[in-house]
């Protein structure tokens, strides 16, 4: 080979591998940091894809953990104001049943106290005053009479069933004393004891008929007792209503 011919060979060859170097034409891309042209940009946008889909797949992570928190907070504060509500409306009934239940108790203990003034131990409380309607000596035993020779006694004949009432002022007080009966059959009448052991009376009264009132006024000491009676003559009994009044 001539020198001219080995001269155009090596200049072909120069130019040639320049070439080369100048397009590669790797087709596996690696990492931007290490590639160089065309290589490097698609490294770039393939790892800027999987940068942003990983953040996003994290995003979607965390607004879901955060949607299913709030969401259960809103779920467990729904539930606790139902809870609530609903426990006060039960409450509210049971306080329903316990007022009726208490009602129901003290009504039928009230109407066994008023059914119970069936001696002076057992007496009604009266010292205030005031008027006692619906009585009746139908549901009561007799206890007492008044017999004619008993002091300040009504001369009451056959007493029948009796019921009794208490004055206890703390000063000294008059009391007028009034018993309606009601229909025309009960024949009521009033004796004051402060003794019930005793026969003698504070006071009393006999004088009308069957179906008529009976009054009577008299005083107590103070710190005494005084034990109202009312008794039926002739053995009557019946339904009544009582008035005390202070003077």
């Amino acid at each position: 080979m001539d020198r001219s011919t080995a001269k155009w060979l090596t200049i072909h060859l120069i130019v040639t591998l320049l070439a080369v170097a100048g397009c590669s034409d790797d087709e596996d891309p690696g990492d931007s940091v290490t590639d160089t042209g065309v290589d490097a940009a698609q490294d770039v946008a393939q790892d800027t894809a999987d940068d942003v889909e990983q953040d996003a797949a994290q995003d979607v992570a965390q607004d879901t953990t955060d949607d299913v928190a709030q969401d259960v907070a809103e779920d467990v504060a729904r539930d606790a104001a139902d809870d609530v509500e609903q426990d006060a409306t039960a409450d509210a009934g049971d306080t329903g049943q316990d007022t009726s239940q208490d009602t129901g108790q003290d009504t039928a203990q009230d109407t066994t106290a008023t059914a119970d003034a069936d001696t002076c131990a057992t007496a009604i409380d009266a010292t205030a005053g005031g008027t006692w309607d619906n009585q009746s000596t139908s549901d009561a035993t007799d206890d007492y009479d008044s017999p004619i020779t008993a002091s300040n006694c009504p001369s009451g004949a056959v007493s029948g069933k009796d019921e009794v009432y208490s004055l206890s002022p703390t000063a000294t007080t008059t009391y007028e004393v009034t018993v309606t009966p009601v229909g025309s059959t009960f024949d009521p009448f009033l004796y004051v004891r402060t003794d019930c052991s005793q026969d003698a009376c504070l006071a009393g009264t006999v004088f009308n008929g069957p179906g008529q009132s009976e009054t009577v006024t008299f005083d107590v000491q103070g710190g005494q007792t005084a034990f109202v009676i009312v008794d039926g003559e002739l053995g009557t009994e019946g339904d009544y209503a009582l008035t005390v009044a202070i003077q």
